[in-house]
């Protein structure tokens, strides 16, 4: 079985892309059948060392207890575990080089549900670039190896305080992780 510290110990150490030599935030990975998956950490996750903790955390932590959980019955962490100049989204090749930690990090998990918060985070792990907002809402069943769950497609949290007029469909994220 994957351990917490061995998979963080390889983040801390990886350099296989640009990215590499920015802090790494790991992910806040309290055991959950709930999983959500964002795209990279920003400043304040930079500084903090966990994801979703500047705005975007708190549209995040909205959503989670409008669906009846705190922050610490669900587990949140990044697809990309270095932070990007500028707040850029991140390459495909910088995606690709964190894949192998996104996988270690949801085997050691086995939620049962997952939902991706973005495009960034919806590539890694169904490897598809389709458009993220024409999909929200959508869900999917995945089988790999011996983990099957079923994945939810949200918006990030950013896009929406980005677009305030913008309602993401909390009520299907409601019943799905019922």
């Amino acid at each position: 079985m994957l351990e917490e510290e061995g998979i963080n110990e390889r983040i801390r150490y990886c350099n296989a892309c640009a990215l590499s030599d920015s802090r790494r935030v790991y992910g806040d990975v309290n055991r959950s059948r709930i999983l959500f998956i964002g795209e990279a950490p920003g400043q304040d996750e930079r500084r903090i060392g966990l994801p979703f903790v500047g705005d975007a955390g708190q549209v995040l932590d909205s959503w989670i207890r409008e669906c009846g959980f705190t922050r610490k019955q669900v587990a949140i962490i990044n697809a990309v575990k270095c932070m990007k100049e500028k707040n850029r989204k991140p390459a495909i090749d910088e995606i690709d080089a964190c894949n192998i930690f996104l996988w270690d990090q949801i085997y050691m998990l086995k939620p049962s549900k997952i939902v991706v918060l973005g495009a960034s985070a919806m590539y890694s792990v169904l490897r598809t670039q389709m458009p993220v907002m024409e999909n929200v809402g959508r869900i999917f069943k995945v089988v790999r190896d011996d983990l099957e769950f079923e994945l939810l497609i949200m918006p990030h949290p950013a896009y929406c305080l980005r677009n305030l007029t913008y309602k993401p469909p909390i009520d299907i994220m409601k019943r799905f992780l019922k």
